[in-house]
């Protein structure tokens, strides 16, 4: 009742929400903030268990205890220090946000999170939000093993796939495929099916889903993986822009920043002449802050020229990097880890923080996106699978020139094709989940 009463008051005040949907998950109205720690101790119906036997239980895991082993987790003067700058996102509104807000936007769809290890911080930290929706088992993306393979074999870095699959009526589920380099996701002669994207669309993707990309860090490795950003952008922008109107639900991320690291005193360096502003949210940058390649290191430069190409295409850029900039103190650091980490940022912070700028994305209707009727995400799914038969297969995944710009098959044709079944984590190879990066 309280969410679809909230969800009237919105629309009273003109405020663009999703449809009604009935919360299978009641959370008390006293305590933390649910996206900053809440939701281990405010639930009081329809809860998963809170086991902790294991250290890296996710009872364990997602009560982000400061004083704990587990890896990732923020000290409390990390989290204070990451909390006064994220409280201020949406005026505020960021501190009421709740799983039953965002769960909506993911019933009867998948959510492709499709990057590098930020990603995956991304990944861990819906599993922690959306801890009462999910089972803590997780599931390979596709019933056959070939698909699972596929997607592993790419340049750079093996990509490790995995998913959770949503409980309750309309289902869903959330799945994280690491991706290093811009260059695998389109016009690729070295993935399988020309890229990770047509690949998706090709065996396992439905046009409802949503794919929130974010590559980058791995292009500060090497000169040519850098110099390739820009030209790898645009071949992703150009596929966009080609496939948009069957495929239109894809947003692309921001790069946090990166601090350099000073292996000698296993300390994170500040990036000095960086001045945020928490009420508005911009970055400002003073004049003596003009080395390109250090502005380079930090991701500044990467996200410079995400800014600058994307958006021609029409895709969506969602924030990721400004509040980053001045938090040199909220990386893992030495924390749990043997080698200093100036890369990864420890929870709860920034991660969640991350995940109010997607749900704030997908709530201002970004891309096309809107929570799907009940009607038309319960119960079932299309699942798409190199095992539907040779036939099908060879019918709706035409051979394609790889020097081309690819494009999907019609989504009609696509979804005739297919084999449709209900998503549920019984017809796919599930396992207890454990925390990993």
């Amino acid at each position: 009742m309280f969410r679809c009463a909230r969800h009237l008051i919105l629309i009273i005040l003109g405020v663009h929400a999703a449809a009604c949907h009935t919360c299978s998950v009641e959370y008390s109205s006293q305590g933390p903030s649910l996206l900053f720690g809440g939701v281990s101790s405010r639930c009081v119906s329809g809860c998963q268990p809170r086991n902790r036997v294991q250290p890296n239980d996710w009872g364990n895991v997602c009560a982000f205890n400061p004083n704990g082993t587990v890896w990732g987790v923020c000290t409390a003067h990390q989290a204070r220090n990451s909390f006064e700058f994220a409280k201020k996102l949406g005026g505020g509104s960021i501190l009421q946000l709740s799983p039953c807000d965002l769960v909506p936007y993911l019933r009867g769809r998948t959510l492709w999170l499709i990057g590098d290890s930020h990603s995956k911080t991304l990944y861990r930290a819906l599993q922690c939000f959306l801890y009462d929706f999910w089972g803590q088992s997780e599931c390979d993306i596709s019933t056959d093993p070939k698909d699972v393979q596929d997607f592993s074999k790419q340049p750079a870095a093996a990509g490790v796939s995995n998913c959770f699959h949503l409980a309750g009526a309309g289902g869903g589920r959330v799945c994280i495929i690491h991706v290093a380099l811009t260059s695998s996701l389109v016009n690729s002669a070295e993935v399988a099916g020309g890229g990770i994207l047509p690949l998706l669309r090709q065996r396992l993707a439905s046009p409802q889903d949503i794919f929130y990309v974010n590559t980058g860090t791995w292009h500060r490795k090497t000169p040519q993986w850098a110099a390739e950003y820009q030209p790898d952008l645009e071949g992703l922008g150009q596929y966009y822009a080609a496939t948009k109107d069957a495929w239109p639900h894809m947003l692309f991320r921001e790069t946090p920043a990166i601090h350099p690291a000073d292996v000698a005193r296993n300390v994170c360096l500040p990036l000095d002449g960086y001045s945020y502003d928490p009420a508005s949210g911009a970055l400002n940058l003073q004049a003596s802050v003009n080395d390109t390649a250090a502005m380079w290191a930090s991701s500044y430069g990467l996200n410079a020229v995400l800014r600058e190409t994307l958006p021609r295409f029409g895709l969506y850029v969602v924030p990721g990097y400004n509040m980053t900039a001045p938090l040199v103190d909220n990386h893992v650091g030495m924390r749990n880890t043997p080698a200093l980490d100036c890369l990864h940022y420890c929870q709860p912070g920034q991660p969640e923080a991350w995940v109010w700028y997607l749900y704030n994305a997908m709530r201002e209707g970004r891309a096309g996106i809107q929570a799907l009727p009940l009607s038309s995400s319960n119960g079932s799914m299309h699942k798409f699978s190199s095992s539907s038969s040779t036939k099908a297969r060879h019918n709706t995944h035409k051979p394609r020139d790889s020097s081309s710009t690819r494009t999907a098959a019609p989504a009609a044709k696509v979804k005739k094709a297919s084999l449709k079944q209900v998503l549920g984590p019984g017809h796919y190879a599930c396992t207890p989940s454990t925390i990993r990066l």
